[in-house]
């Protein structure tokens, strides 16, 4: 009897792969629209020295920080249910129950009676308390001092109409950032990097919408959803209108001035004295404005503007948080192209208004 054996093939299981162009695509869809959360305090201290409507479209446009943005324009327009909305976030929950002078402290450019700036050999501090500054106008042609005499000089306002009450001067606490050289750019060199700005946003779109409907670049291995393009445009764009509103309502909150002396003030200069601070180990300073540099700014908190703004307010979160929404779920849906193309100008407009404010951290 004849036995026939048969031989099977046992197949090796196969090892893990892995799809690269699904973890690329995955990779840069969900770290791009994540990283516009990020940049506290880079963040608040453009918007702190913001001057104009430039200042804010240059900050919304693929901005960092939004969160920061939307819970700044809350604190300083917002009503008690959306301070309380942002207080019910575990870390938020002290700035929801913070003081106007807490507010202008950390936010705004602005001095009061009860919020100053002090030198302290290093570095600027913003706190609350009374001045420990005076502030005086120094005649080197008659070798003179003239307390306040800022007063006389002429106001070139900046973004409010008519120049600041002279009773103003004598209750708040002289600005040091906003006087410090080139720490305010020019408004032209601000324009152009909003410009500029600008064109890098829209070339993202034009090149994304060129891959989607001319290029036909898939995502991975499937083709682009029909829905991913024009949802991912529309929340890119609604993010930079909604940022912008909400920079414009923290920016309006505050008077500032440029005041320029006459041709006859040649002479003079601006010339600060800070006591000395015991409880904080600073000595004493005197601050010189250098004689390139003999203009004056001056930053003074409006009255409560909650009433008036909180319309903006609401329609600029809801635009930004709607926008970064459908941003992040349009970019799920489209090339891997389109993340990394986004996230490369978001670095960049960083970069670029980091540099725009490199000055603020310079000795007064």
């Amino acid at each position: 009897m004849s036995t026939t054996t048969a031989s099977q093939t046992t197949a090796s299981p196969a090892g893990p792969t892995v799809d690269g162009n699904n973890f690329g695509n995955n990779a840069f869809t969900n770290f791009a629209p994540l990283l516009t959360l990020f940049g506290d305090e880079i963040t608040k201290q453009f918007l702190s020295t913001s001057m104009g409507w430039a200042d804010d479209v240059l900050l919304g446009v693929a901005p960092i920080g939004i969160m920061t943005i939307i819970v700044c324009a809350i604190r300083i327009g917002g009503n008690r249910f959306l301070r309380s909305l942002i207080g019910s976030v575990n870390y938020l929950k002290c700035r929801a129950r913070d003081s106007p002078d807490d507010e202008e402290k950390e936010i705004l450019p602005s001095t009061s009676a009860n919020v100053r700036e002090i030198w302290d050999g290093n570095r600027i501090i913003r706190q609350t308390g009374e001045s420990k500054i005076t502030e005086f106008v120094f005649d080197s042609k008659y070798g003179r001092y003239e307390d306040d005499g800022v007063v006389d000089w002429t106001p070139d306002i900046t973004s409010s109409v008519g120049g600041p009450p002279k009773h103003e001067f004598s209750k708040r606490a002289p600005n040091i950032i906003l006087n410090i050289e080139k720490a305010i750019p020019q408004p032209r060199t601000v324009l152009l990097f909003t410009i500029f700005g600008a064109l890098i946003q829209s070339m993202v779109i034009i090149v994304n919408a060129l891959a989607v409907y001319y290029w036909h670049w898939p995502r991975g291995s499937s083709a682009v959803a029909s829905y991913g393009y024009p949802v991912w445009a529309t929340g890119t764009i609604s993010i930079t209108l909604g940022i912008t509103m909400c920079a414009r309502v923290v920016q309006n909150s505050t008077s500032t001035f440029l005041l320029s002396p006459h041709s006859s003030y040649t002479t003079k200069r601006i010339v600060r004295l800070q006591k000395r601070i015991d409880t904080l180990n600073i000595p004493a300073f005197a601050i010189n404005n250098k004689e390139s540099y003999p203009c004056v700014w001056v930053s003074i908190r409006n009255e409560d503007i909650r009433s008036h703004r909180l319309t903006q307010v609401v329609v600029g979160t809801t635009l930004t948080v709607g926008g970064f929404l459908c941003q992040n779920i349009g970019t799920r849906e489209l090339h891997w192209s389109a993340g990394v193309l986004q996230l490369g100008a978001t670095m960049f407009l960083t970069i670029l208004r980091a540099w725009l404010r490199g000055h603020v951290g310079d000795e007064p």
